[in-house]
């Protein structure tokens, strides 16, 4: 199979994923950033290399997910563990410069801070939500229209027993993410 070919299928296989959180009413898409958005795991160590370079350890299936999940409507955040955040902001820059500014990015850099929900990604979330409510005041998000993607099954637990939409992303079958969707109820 051709690059072109792959680049194609990967567009239908998203763009039905989009479909599918719009008929489920999810209307925000919270995405883990290592061994997720990116196939490897930084272990929070600052990045040695270039933005090109840690670009392009990102999924093609994000690099398509993302705009077309934009373009729908849907509110996206980066949702991590890692304190590199700035370095975050750029890659999504590079890679989405029309948009990735109204992308929040919450990462272990002690820049926000909610009371409350302190386990798992859930607090990491709802900061994001409060930014999005100040840029967006329209929308709604809800447990039910939030879906959470993310390598570590720890933080799914903790999503799903919130009553949070969430699929464990196997960084090693990541493609398994397109069943794991369409099997969303």
């Amino acid at each position: 199979m051709s690059t072109t070919t792959a680049d194609q299928n990967l567009q239908i296989k998203c763009e039905e994923v989009v479909k599918k959180m719009q008929a489920l009413n999810i209307n925000f898409l919270a995405l883990d950033f290592d061994l997720t958005i990116i196939s490897f795991h930084t272990g929070g160590r600052p990045w040695g290399g270039t933005i090109e370079e840690m670009s392009s350890f990102v999924r093609p299936m994000f690099r398509h997910l993302i705009p077309l999940a934009h373009q729908a409507g849907i509110q996206i955040a980066v949702v991590t563990f890692s304190p590199q955040v700035k370095t975050i902001s750029q890659v999504l820059e590079h890679l989405f410069p029309h948009f990735a500014s109204s992308i929040p990015i919450r990462g272990h850099d002690r820049s926000w801070a909610v009371e409350g929900c302190l386990h798992g990604k859930q607090p990491h979330m709802a900061s994001a939500i409060e930014e999005i409510y100040s840029n967006v005041p329209d929308v709604e998000i809800t447990r039910n229209s939030t879906l959470l993607v993310d390598d570590d099954d720890n933080n799914i637990d903790v999503a799903l027993n919130e009553g949070v939409r969430a699929i464990w992303l196997d960084p090693n079958h990541a493609d398994d993410f397109f069943d794991d969707v369409r099997q969303l109820m």
